[in-house]
């Protein structure tokens, strides 16, 4: 599992755990460098610098440790070659504690090699789990009739106290200017979060500030490789003082963006259940969103979430509405606000993912299973 959120979540709110980070990725010097070091005590990180022979030894490392603390333990994947890499690494070995495979995106957006990888990891792992109900739909129903009991779904979360300590510290200016009663001539500011590839689709956000007023402007917050193409197109269709890429931020300055922002927008065709969603809508903001299963999978809780057909002038109309009547734009914000606190905190999904470890070793233990039988 990458250096992320969700380790240092369980590592500040589960000090009893200990979590051994066998990364196949680099992991990024600010990432340690911005993180308190007492969080890191829980955390032992083994850097697999993109070698499949290093992660073999790393592998062989985390199963010597564990064997030897004597500790109830879980392999828990969340990326497609790491995954089957550790499975047929502990093939050869004979050795490794229960797994669980997290699936994050739907199947029919994989390329063949990635659904390919996801099937062998949805077989090889004990158990399964899906980042929401849109992406559990999106597998082939027989897949999930054939596993049955170890499949589950654990619903992505936000962090609410993270984002209420940021949102004491810098939303005092935004709620200030909401307050004021909003005029059509102010500038009014629409914001998207996300890496910049083709699934996020920020090429058709920067096509609808074409057909919007002057007094729109969009900030992008990401990076990616179609940042370039992005800035061109901006350039080519003269909207380029209106049009802002930030890239890459630290969460607090993702934040910090959004809450100087007036609407969150995403026309995204590929997703996952996405955070940056759900943090605008915990930060009080109105959302317009594609109406991708993702998407409408959070919309199921309230209108307010604002999902729309990728059609520029059912776009045009509601930015328009909004920006007229800023006590709509609060409203909205409220009611979103609400939906995330009821259906998407992060410290209920974390509990859930704890229910669902403790499950998975009483499982294996009951089997008669160990670290030297498959």
């Amino acid at each position: 599992m990458e250096f992320n959120e969700f380790v240092l979540f369980r590592a500040r709110h589960f000090p009893e755990e200990l979590h051994f980070l066998v990364s196949y990725a680099p992991i990024v010097e600010n990432q340690l460098r911005c993180c308190d070091p007492e969080l890191l005590k829980n955390i032992r990180i083994l850097d697999c610098q993109r070698s499949p022979f290093v992660m073999r030894q790393r592998l062989k490392t985390v199963i010597h440790d564990i064997q030897l603390l004597n500790i109830p333990s879980v392999f828990h994947f969340g990326h497609l070659r790491p995954a089957l890499l550790t499975h047929l690494f502990c093939s050869i070995s004979r050795q490794r504690p229960p797994s669980l495979f997290t699936i994050h995106s739907s199947f029919k957006n994989y390329r063949l090699p990635s659904k390919i990888l996801s099937l062998a990891n949805f077989f090889l792992s004990d158990h399964v789990n899906y980042v929401g109900q849109a992406a559990c739909d999106s597998y082939p129903h027989w897949l999930r009739h054939v596993r049955n009991s170890s499949v589950h779904v654990i619903t992505n979360g936000v962090d609410l106290d993270r984002v209420d300590i940021i949102c004491n510290l810098y939303g005092r200016g935004n709620q200030a200017k909401l307050a004021c009663g909003g005029k059509a001539t102010q500038e009014f500011k629409l914001i998207n979060v996300g890496r910049l590839v083709g699934a996020k689709n920020q090429k058709w956000l920067i096509k609808l500030m074409t057909e919007l007023p002057d007094e729109i402007t969009l900030t992008i917050v990401g990076s990616g490789n179609l940042e370039k193409d992005l800035i061109k197109l901006s350039c080519d269709l003269q909207i380029d003082h209106r049009v802002k890429l930030t890239g890459s931020l630290e969460r607090e300055d993702v934040y910090r963006e959004i809450l100087n922002s007036d609407l969150f927008v995403s026309s995204s065709i590929r997703e996952g259940l996405p955070i940056a969603v759900l943090e605008a809508m915990a930060l009080v903001r109105p959302t317009i969103l594609s109406d991708i299963p993702p998407h409408k999978e959070i919309g199921q809780y309230g209108e307010s979430v604002g999902i729309l057909a990728l059609d520029k002038a059912l776009w045009r109309e509601r930015i328009d509405n909004f920006r007229k009547n800023q006590a709509k734009l609060r409203q909205i914000g409220q009611e979103n606000r609400k939906i995330v606190e009821s259906h998407f905190s992060l410290a209920s999904m974390h509990n859930q993912y704890t229910k669902l470890y403790r499950l998975m070793w009483s499982k294996f233990k009951s089997a008669g299973r160990n670290y030297t039988q498959r």
